[in-house]
């Protein structure tokens, strides 16, 4: 009995180590130390071996308790960054945004459908959403062009004429409003495909600015998620090499994201007007990006969602990564993650209201 108590209590004492690790990785920018971002990808599941210990410790009347509960409490804002129980709706007139990575139109698994038939069912999905806003990353430029594009544009079921930026290549983030679009640009990241569009919308009487982000990716294919799940391998020297390959595209991950992440609060910072920031961030609430992008602006999924709203479905684990931010001349209401298959991310949409001076 000593043996198991000595083993837990020891055990108990390095996950509430690798979670404070993960509380203190928001601050550190992984383009300088970029391990700790590892730890705090890992948060949901260190949080639970904590809160598992916690109570262990309770029922047998142990003070050791208050170790996991103080690093518990520490990363309290990681918390309910992750976790919210009531949500926030508003009946009141407002600005309805989504935000969808539609993974060029291929579907959750390439090929599993034509890329033309998933378009029509994105567009058939929002068509019923009608957002006043839409925000798509990871577009495919012939399908935007011959299926999607003509579609929404053109469509009149939508009751407004539609806005849009313009498609270049393939991947382009894409802005479609239903207010006139007054300015736009392109921010193109050195070495990667991922980018940020922004366009100044003339909404209403103000003028505000929409950031459509698709931040560095992982980079991981099919085959490296499976050689990585069928760990260990027979072969030792294989082992250390693919080790060492999944820690390589981490690391270059973590670094650009950081990087990206460092440019584009530049950017809003810079801006003039309000701003609204949509789009994938391929990082968790637990992250320098989210720390980075979020500190001036608001998550509406904090404000007003409920649950845990992971956005991602595809093969690795999922967590939230998709968000809409906005600045502090809005509140932010009516946050939800709708599970349709037509990506491996699930669109997410809100409702804006502009505060009254």
């Amino acid at each position: 009995m000593k043996v198991i108590k000595y083993f837990c209590r020891y055990l108990n004492i390095f996950v509430a180590i690798c979670l404070l690790i993960s509380n203190l990785s928001i601050f550190i920018s992984p383009a300088k130390l970029w391990f700790p971002a590892v730890f705090g990808l890992s948060y949901p599941y260190l949080l639970f071996f904590n809160v598992l210990f916690v109570f262990i410790w309770i029922t047998i009347n142990s003070k050791m308790f208050l170790l996991s509960l103080i690093v518990i409490l520490l990363g309290f804002n990681n918390l309910k960054n992750y976790i919210q129980i009531n949500g926030k709706n508003s009946s009141k007139k407002g600005i309805v945004i989504c935000s969808y990575n539609v993974r060029n139109f291929a579907g959750k698994t390439y090929g599993e459908k034509s890329r033309e038939k998933n378009a029509v069912s994105i567009y058939s999905y929002l068509k019923k959403k009608n957002p006043d806003i839409i925000c798509l990353q990871e577009t495919n430029t012939s399908t935007m062009n011959k299926v999607f594009q003509p579609s929404l544009v053109n469509s009149k079921e939508l009751g407004s004429e539609i806005y849009s930026t313009k498609l270049e290549i393939n991947g382009d983030p894409v802005i479609y409003s239903k207010f006139p679009v007054i300015n736009e640009k392109k921010i193109h990241f050195k070495g990667t495909r991922n980018m940020i569009s922004y366009a100044d919308i003339a909404m209403n009487e103000d003028t505000v600015r929409i950031f459509n982000c698709h931040l560095q990716s992982y980079r991981l294919t099919n085959s490296d998620i499976s050689e990585f799940n069928d760990f260990p391998f027979e072969d030792n020297k294989k082992d250390i090499k693919e080790i060492l390959f999944f820690n390589n595209k981490l690391e270059q991950a973590f670094v650009r994201r950081a990087e990206h992440a460092d440019s584009l609060k530049a950017y809003i910072k810079k801006c003039p007007y309000p701003v609204i920031v949509c789009g994938d961030f391929n990082d968790t609430p637990v992250s320098y990006v989210y720390h980075t992008i979020s500190k001036e602006l608001k998550d509406t999924f904090v404000e007003s969602g409920s649950g845990i709203s992971n956005t991602y479905l595809g093969d690795l684990p999922s967590f939230r990564i998709d968000y809409i931010f906005h600045s502090k001349e809005f509140s932010g209401y009516n946050f939800s993650r709708d599970k349709v298959n037509y990506s491996d991310h699930y669109p997410i949409s809100c409702k804006l209201i502009r505060k009254k001076d």
